[in-house]
Formats: structure tokens, C-alpha cells, sequence
């Protein structure tokens, strides 16, 4: 992680976007996206940029006292050791493993070129459903907003309703409704034209 090297060791680094194994860009979704546990950097390759640079520049400081064996599977597995210091036991681990690098490491590098191609296919998949899950919440809020409104609505209709006929049985609207002879509509919009009674 950045925080343990020295601030004017640190180059431009981003811990919220992902990268990719065909592209040397940053993304915000569908990669292998930055965690707590590691950044990437911004800018790719370069001098003193990345991991397996400072691995390599760590061995180049050291007289190559220190070997680097790169295991091409798991995000890239490196295994640095010096071989003056290791056992026989030891030995003959790193050798075999070796052995199986340079037989099977081709192999190995293009299923896991794969695989880390099919988990950004899939992390973008997951992120589109996301994103799609979203849009669906906001918009089920929005009709929930829809249908209150409807709802209220026909409440005060209701009431308008209901005090227009508490208006229609009063002693004022029948009284003025039989002064209003000769009219094509009664008082309040009324569809009906009243007629005196004989």
C-alpha cells in the first residue's frame, strides 16, 4: 500500500477505479476494482511505477543477491528469495516450482488471462444490474409519489363531491332553483334547466 512508502516516493495512485487485462486505462466499474488492501496506479508502466518495478529495482540494489521467480496465476504470484540463504529442502521446492513454470507457465498465464477476463465481464454485468436495480427504485418511489397524489386528489374530489350535494338538498339552492325559470343551466353549472311546476 502507498502508506508504507515514503510521500516522495509515492507516484499518482488511485484507490476507487479498476483496470482491466487488455487495456492499459482506468474504469469505474466492470475491473478489477481498487480496495483498501491495494491501489493502482494511474498512469501505466513506467520507471519506478508499480509493484514488480520496485521488486525489480529492490533486486537491481542488491547485487542480485535476491532472485524473483513470477508464477503466472492468482493475479501474478512472485516469489522472492536469495539462494545463498535457502536450505536443501528449500531448494528443491523452488526448483520444482520452477519446473512447472517453464512447463505449464504459458498454459497457466492464458487460463488466468481468462479468467480475469470473464470476472470483469462479470463484475460489469453486476454493476449494470446495479445500476438497472437503481433506476427501478427511483422510479417505484416516483410512482408511489404518482399514486398519492392520485390519491389525495380523489379525496378532495370526494369532498368537493359531498358538499356539492350537501348544497344541492339546502333550503337556498330549492328556493333559487324555482326563480330560475327560463334559464338554459340552474345555478352552479347544473346539467339540467328546471321548469316551473304547474
Amino acid at each position: 500500500m502507498p502508506s508504507f512508502l515514503e510521500e516522495a516516493e509515492v507516484r499518482p495512485y488511485t484507490s476507487t477505479q479498476g483496470v482491466r487485462p487488455d487495456s492499459e486505462k482506468l474504469f469505474d466499474r466492470g475491473a478489477i476494482m481498487a480496495t483498501e488492501g491495494y491501489c493502482w496506479a494511474t498512469e501505466y508502466g513506467g520507471e519506478s511505477n508499480g509493484v514488480l518495478s520496485a521488486v525489480e529495482d529492490f533486486i537491481a540494489a542488491h547485487d542480485k543477491k535476491w532472485e524473483l521467480l513470477i508464477v503466472p496465476g492468482c493475479f501474478g504470484v512472485g516469489l522472492v528469495y536469495a539462494p545463498e540463504s535457502l536450505n536443501e529442502r528449500q531448494r528443491r521446492c523452488l526448483h520444482a516450482i520452477r519446473e512447472g513454470v517453464e512447463i505449464l507457465g504459458g498454459l497457466v498465464e492464458t487460463l488466468e488471462y481468462n479468467r480475469l477476463q470473464l470476472y470483469c465481464a462479470l463484475r460489469e454485468r453486476e454493476d449494470e444490474l446495479q445500476a438497472r436495480q437503481q433506476e427501478l427504485k427511483a422510479a417505484q418511489e416516483r410512482l408511489a409519489d404518482v399514486d398519492a397524489e392520485r390519491k389525495a386528489a380523489q379525496q378532495r374530489l370526494g369532498h368537493a363531491d359531498a358538499w356539492f350535494e350537501s348544497v344541492q338538498r339546502s333550503l337556498t339552492w330549492r328556493l333559487l332553483a324555482r326563480f330560475t325559470i327560463g334559464r338554459s343551466q340552474p345555478p352552479l353549472g347544473g346539467s339540467r334547466q328546471l321548469r316551473n311546476k304547474p
